[in-house]
């Protein structure tokens, strides 16, 4: 389960229930491991009470219980209602919503920085290569096999350095490929490569980003449906030769 599911189930779920769905206990287990989700879902549960306080705290006009029942088009006595209370409850509410769409934000953004990170960490490490080749085109057919992201679209002066070879990550569950290139015949350019649609946030990223991961230059960007991680032995401006 990820963080944008937990707080989806934990949306419904309240301090009074004595019985929590297994997709509830699981969310709960994950906000004990999760400081960002755990600050969500004590606001969450703070604006909750609010409402629940404010919704007790306003009063019923007098006669209305009658006036329904008998079906009298007015009530005795006219009372004014209360709008301070409505209007409470109203920023009450504003502030759930608002919460809700910080954390979806700030979700979205970290997790495409945890998968940078992760997929960096992994280039810093000693790599077991799922295939060995300099053969571009061998790379692309082994994971198109395996079924794991090929349709990638190589920006061009990336085509023209030799490969090394390819190996088969995942995050989250899902297939993300690596694919190693070797500049002056040592391996040091990595390109990540996953569906869209399986890192959230990724949506977000417009044009080329570059930064500093882990001592190590990346790019990251968006095209064709697939989100893209390009990391180099280097700074910035050795990084920028091979972007799109």
């Amino acid at each position: 389960m990820n963080h944008r599911t937990a707080q989806q189930h934990l949306l419904d779920w309240r301090p009074c229930e004595k019985n929590s769905s297994p997709e509830q206990e699981e969310a709960l287990r994950l906000v004990a491991s999760d400081p960002l989700l755990a600050a969500w879902f004590e606001a969450h549960c703070q604006a909750q009470a609010d409402i629940r306080s404010r919704l007790r705290e306003m009063r019923v006009p007098e006669g209305l219980k009658t006036a329904i029942l008998s079906g009298a088009p007015s009530v005795g006595k006219v009372v004014r209602p209360n709008f301070s209370g409505l209007l409470a409850l109203a920023a009450s509410i504003a502030l759930l919503l608002g919460l809700g769409l910080f954390y979806f934000g700030a979700n979205s953004d970290n997790e495409v920085k945890a998968f940078r990170s992760r997929m960096v960490g992994n280039a810093l490490r000693n790599y077991r290569m799922d295939l060995l080749s300099k053969d571009l085109g061998e790379i692309r057919s082994y994971l198109a096999a395996a079924k794991w992201p090929a349709d990638y679209q190589l920006p061009v002066n990336l085509e023209k350095v030799t490969g090394w070879g390819c190996a088969r990550l995942t995050w989250q569950g899902k297939p993300v490929s690596m694919i190693c290139f070797a500049r002056g015949g040592r391996p040091d350019l990595f390109l990540f490569v996953a569906d869209q649609i399986d890192v959230t946030g990724s949506a977000q990223v417009g044009s080329v980003r570059v930064e500093m991961e882990k001592k190590l230059s990346t790019a990251t960007w968006v095209q064709g449906g697939r989100f893209y991680v390009l990391s180099v032995e280097g700074d910035e401006s050795l990084l920028r030769r091979y972007l799109p």
